[in-house]
């Protein structure tokens, strides 16, 4: 419908009365060297799953004591590389400690791009870090901003995966004409494909 509304006013107004959208070449050296962080980042997100789904088959141990984003620093790197080291050197270890190297290198880059990138919009926007939401992120996140704290009284969001209506789930199954819990559930029940 956009679309159709825009060529409606094209053709009725003229080509020639809308501006052309572009980005200079400092805003679009911007640009690309965000890409760039942003594909860096979701690599470095794959790199991480696949040595945690390594360490449940070697260490298990070492695996549940890590904490979110906690292969983003250098001393848990060590400390893990350190374990592996001390496994029998099976292929599925070279393989880990392959991974963990290479976890190193991406968060020296990431890092190095955040801090050219910080340089750059300061340099040509010097009044946006300051705006809400254009800060600059937490180091090894996935980028996007902590939400702020809310108080006791107010409410709380729905989960996006939440099957069950916002209501007392005591009351879901029981008195008369409700049926069970399963029944009342089962047609409402949707499956979360991604994530929050």
């Amino acid at each position: 419908m956009d679309a159709l509304a825009v060529a409606r006013a094209v053709v009725k107004d003229g080509i020639e009365q809308f501006p052309v959208a572009f980005l200079d070449e400092r805003a679009m050296e911007i640009r690309l060297l965000l890409d760039h962080r942003n594909d860096l980042v979701a690599e470095r997100t794959r790199t991480v799953n696949r040595v945690r789904r390594h360490l449940l088959e070697l260490c298990p141990e070492v695996e549940a004591s890590l904490k979110r984003k906690a292969l983003n620093q250098p001393r848990t790197l060590d400390r893990v590389d350190r374990q592996l080291r001390n496994l029998s050197a099976g292929a599925r270890t070279r393989v880990a400690r392959d991974q963990l190297a290479h976890l190193r290198q991406l968060n020296r880059r990431i890092d190095a791009l955040q801090r050219e990138l910080a340089e750059l919009v300061v340099e040509r926007r010097p009044e946006l870090p300051a705006e809400q939401g254009c800060g600059p992120p937490n180091r090894g996140d996935s980028e996007r901003p902590t939400p702020p704290a809310t108080s006791d009284s107010a409410p709380r969001p729905r989960s996006r995966c939440s099957a069950v209506p916002p209501r007392s789930r005591a009351s879901q199954g029981s008195g008369p004409g409700t049926g069970s819990t399963a029944a009342v559930t089962g047609s409402s029940t949707t499956r979360c494909t991604s994530s929050p």
